[in-house]
């Protein structure tokens, strides 16, 4: 009883040290910010990921002008930076870059790049090298609107969508061995109509059943459905509101989405932990699972684990869960490791909130095979779930997500602990609450 009782009072004293710590399930790894020399040089509008720490992101500084293509391999903080390249070559053929934005790769490692030259091309290079290629694919779009957002699907369909264009919408191609892309000329299959915004970005699903939007102002993501043979028809039952503006979206193969926000350019010198936000929504249940703050833990200082001045314009995930972030200001990505919070559901109808964070007695207690636990938080804020043994230990986080105020259940499994006394503990807002539960074999 000794033992239990200093471990109870050693959680509760640990509510003080973490009082106010924010608190997230992911970490960033590292980042090529201005201090690792290993930075892009210049600001940066988009990123392809083509796997784990390979990445090529476009450069576009019209003030100078600067618009180039850059890859890195088996990056690290320091390491992995190629060559710029500034114009697609291919037999003859040169598009020179200019006013570069989105870009995407498929799974053969091509980059599919959106340019802004008098056609408008959708230019194609092989990213397999260290320093991509030109390959024989171009598409000489000819719309006259911005070229901004890019995705490929799994079949190589190509998704495009626009900037501020007269008529906004997502333009969809055949893959790159339909016949136009040699002759660099021809006009999309399907197109999905949009209401009128400012869509800074665009992803679709590997099967290309799903394709998302996210409109800058209202901060909105919505999902259309459908084929490119098909076409495609809004969800009405899905959408996502975020709390700050909406730049750029991906999706990963497990159903989760990724977006990155940021505040009003008129307020990045106020309020820089304001924008610096990214966001992971289960498209399943359209829930919002972890609200991550990347400004906050190392306030805003370069370094070889923070891009420095956080303005994030671009996201991608990679084939491990890895999410790559690109700064516009900092001219750097950081990449971010962790994992989405699951296992958490919302309770409906829990009346009154309290005004402080409560951890009800799990129930049934003592139990065998599994116990649920409810707990109620009185604002929006990021929280922790943990399990510690008697011995201090941590056995098994339940929860790790920024979560919306209101009253949640999430079932607990201990799988092959022993018997024993262990402490269920909850951390939100600065404050923590420890239950008891009694597990019986």
């Amino acid at each position: 009883m000794r033992k239990t009782a200093f471990v109870l009072g050693c959680l509760l004293a640990l509510a003080v040290m973490t009082a106010g710590t924010a608190l997230a399930g992911y970490v960033c790894e590292y980042s090529n910010s201005e201090v690792t020399g290993n930075d892009a040089s210049n600001r940066i509008t988009g990123i392809a990921v083509l796997s784990e720490d390979n990445f090529a992101l476009t450069i576009n500084r019209e003030s100078v002008p600067l618009y180039a293509l850059c890859k890195w391999t088996d990056a690290t903080a320091t390491t992995g930076r190629g060559s710029d390249l500034l114009q697609w070559f291919y037999s003859f053929d040169t598009v020179n870059l200019e006013n570069p934005f989105g870009m995407a790769a498929d799974g053969n490692g091509y980059l599919y790049l959106c340019n802004n030259d008098p056609d408008r091309n959708i230019l194609v290079f092989d990213g397999n090298p260290a320093n991509p290629e030109a390959s024989p694919y171009r598409l000489a779009t000819s719309t006259g609107d911005t070229l901004y957002t890019i995705d490929v699907d799994g079949e190589g369909y190509v998704y495009v969508g626009y900037c501020n264009a007269e008529n906004d919408r997502v333009d969809i191609y055949p893959p790159v061995t339909d016949n136009m892309w040699t002759a660099h000329t021809g006009s999309p299959m399907t197109s999905i109509a949009l209401p009128a915004g400012q869509y800074l970005g665009m992803c679709v699903n590997a099967t290309g059943s799903e394709v998302y939007v996210s409109e800058y102002t209202s901060s909105l993501i919505t999902r259309y459905t459908g084929s490119p043979a098909g076409g495609y028809t809004l969800d009405g039952a899905f959408s996502v509101q975020l709390d700050s503006l909406a730049t750029a979206i991906d999706i990963d193969g497990q159903g989760y989405l990724y977006a990155v926000s940021d505040f009003a350019s008129s307020m990045m010198f106020e309020n820089p932990a304001g924008y610096s936000w990214f966001w992971v929504v289960n498209t399943n249940t359209g829930a919002v699972t972890d609200r991550v703050d990347m400004f906050s833990p190392n306030g805003g200082s370069a370094s070889e684990t923070s891009a420095g001045y956080h303005s994030a314009v671009d996201i991608e995930v990679d084939e491990a869960g890895s999410i790559y972030v690109v700064h516009y200001y900092s001219w750097a990505i950081e990449k971010w490791v962790g994992s989405p919070s699951t296992g958490v559901e919302s309770v409906e109808g829990h009346g009154d909130l309290p005004h402080t964070s409560v951890l009800v007695q799990n129930y049934p207690n003592p139990f065998n095979a599994g116990t649920e636990i409810r707990y109620r938080l009185p604002v929006d804020a990021q929280m922790r779930l943990d399990v510690y043994n008697v011995s201090g230990q941590l056995v098994e986080r339940l929860a790790d997500r920024y979560q919306m105020a209101g009253e949640y259940l999430v079932e607990w499994k201990p799988g092959d602990l022993p018997s024993g006394i262990y402490f269920i503990r909850l951390q939100a807002s600065g404050q923590m609450a420890v239950t008891k539960a009694a597990l019986v074999r």
